[in-house]
């Protein structure tokens, strides 16, 4: 039923404002939303979500001498107030019992989207987490390296190739040449393997398994105990040990991350991760290689330079009707 006496017909306000320090969780307590309270008939209410603040609206007195609910804010903060363009975004109907009888009590969200100098102002935030970093494939890198037979070993019994260098990791790729080569009467032809993957390292001494090696103008091929095994001890006699491609792989880091936070009035388009592309399609690459946006170069530049990637798209959450939070994630390219 609605007030014979029509009081309670349309919102009758506390003389009362709330100042709900929504960003206190962005470390700000400059930035602020306001709650209003009022009275109506359960009849009466309607939503009104939307609505623009009024810093003119009185608080309800049944003798009729209501008046200003902002009148003892200062001029400097009621101006500033009436800058935010605040609006009603959410009611809360206290739905128990009133001593009032059958009336509603509703409290009143008025929210905005703050800003700087005309822009969504940013909340900044780091911590911490584990951040996965694409492969990078360096095409030319084209290493090189000459070895003597004596300076190149094989395990018979694990069928393993293995000599000494710093310039190979694990999963690193090479295949080992021999080129033409005569010696006295003897004649070494020219063979080479297949590519080779570098799976531990003992000291100094990088291991791989080893593969059959071939001529690669006769297709013979010759069993890298043949090859190696069988001239460890000739000092004549030499390889060249090659990588023109270098991988480094995926990795799984422990890296800061930046969470930049800003609000709407109207939902905000969101940004990708970073991936790379293959320039064509668009469509994302496994790898960052010599043919990919970025290429290998730029992204190396990129980590020299300490530029951001974003490590996880954008996202965009509606906290209240007509307010919308975009967050966007920054971390050191790696």
């Amino acid at each position: 039923m609605l007030d014979p006496a029509n009081d309670f017909n349309s919102p009758c306000y506390d003389d009362t404002f709330r100042r709900n320090f929504y960003f206190k969780e962005f470390n700000n307590s400059a930035e602020y939303f306001i709650e209003l309270d009022y009275w109506i008939m359960r009849e009466a209410f309607a939503s009104r979500i939307g609505r623009a603040l009024d810093t003119d609206v009185q608080h309800y007195d049944d003798s009729g001498g209501g008046e200003r609910i902002f009148r003892d804010v200062s001029a400097e903060e009621l101006a500033l107030i009436k800058s935010r363009g605040y609006f009603l975004a959410d009611e809360n109907i206290d739905l128990s019992t009133s001593n009032f009888g059958d009336i509603y009590h509703v409290t009143e969200l008025y929210v905005y989207a703050p800003q700087t100098a005309g822009s969504a102002t940013v909340f900044t935030k780091y911590s911490t987490e584990v951040v996965n970093f694409p492969l990078l494939v360096n095409f030319d890198y084209n290493f090189s390296k000459k070895y003597l037979c004596s300076e190149v070993s094989y395990l018979c019994g694990l069928d393993e190739i293995g000599f000494v260098s710093a310039d190979f990791a694990l999963g690193d790729e090479f295949y080992i040449d021999r080129p033409e080569q005569n010696w006295g009467a003897t004649r070494y032809n020219p063979c080479r393997t297949s590519m080779l993957t570098v799976s531990r390292r003992e000291g100094n001494m990088v291991w791989a398994k080893a593969s059959s090696f071939t001529n690669p103008y006769s297709g013979l091929t010759w069993t890298a105990r043949d090859v190696v095994f069988d001239q460890r001890n000739n000092d004549h006699v030499y390889y060249w040990i090659k990588s023109p491609t270098r991988k480094f792989s995926e990795r799984s880091l422990q890296v800061t991350v930046r969470k930049e936070s800003s609000f709407y009035t109207e939902m905000p388009t969101p940004s990708e991760r970073f991936f790379p592309k293959f320039p064509a399609t668009g469509l994302e690459s496994p790898q960052i290689d010599s043919g990919t946006t970025p290429t290998y170069n730029e992204y190396i530049n990129m980590i020299n330079s300490g530029d951001d990637i974003r490590p996880s798209p954008t996202n965009i959450t509606e906290v209240y009707k007509g307010l919308w939070l975009r967050e966007d994630f920054f971390t050191r390219a790696k």
